[in-house]
């Protein structure tokens, strides 16, 4: 039999429990606002979202274990889990917002930063080794063309060996 004062002690540790829940679920909605557009295909991510549920599900399910044993000696009751849940659901519609939404912020202006050293560094080099290969293309393709008409201004000289 627990006591009142043990009952809100469980109580509180639950929704502790739920808020932190709550923050493992956010790395991993962290994780995928940060993949890649290129990455972020269809099938890709799929199988992304597929795998982040599932480690998200083992971590949960770990950290419950460890929990329910510590706490109550192995005993879960309906308090804990609807106390957990409610935890989650706090941190979630409160803190979670904050902190997804200051995610976003922060990825999004490091990716508008690599941008920005991509058009300033990358462009140029790519833009010149188009153009050297365009130059390469045609020094090459005149060069071949000349030869080959050397060749056929001397083949019809000579007939084209069909004397």
């Amino acid at each position: 039999m627990t006591t009142s004062a043990q009952a809100t002690v469980l109580i509180l540790y639950s929704l502790a429990v739920g808020a932190f829940t709550g923050v493992i679920y956010d790395i991993f909605r962290i994780l995928r606002i940060a993949l890649p557009e290129r990455i972020r295909g269809k099938r890709a991510e799929t199988v992304i979202v597929f795998v982040h549920d599932v480690l998200f599900w083992l971590v949960v399910s770990i950290v419950f274990v460890i929990f329910i044993y510590y706490v109550n000696k192995g005993m879960t009751r309906l308090v804990m889990i609807s106390a957990s849940c409610l935890g989650f659901l706090v941190y979630y519609h409160t803190a979670g917002r904050i902190v997804i939404f200051f995610s976003a912020s922060i990825i999004g202006f490091i990716r508008y930063i690599f941008n920005v050293i991509y058009k300033i560094f990358i462009n140029p080099l790519i833009f010149l080794k188009t153009r050297v290969i365009i130059i390469t293309r045609k020094f090459f393709e005149a060069r071949i063309n000349r030869r080959t008409l050397k060749k056929a201004l001397r083949l019809a000289g000579k007939g084209y060996g069909l004397r």
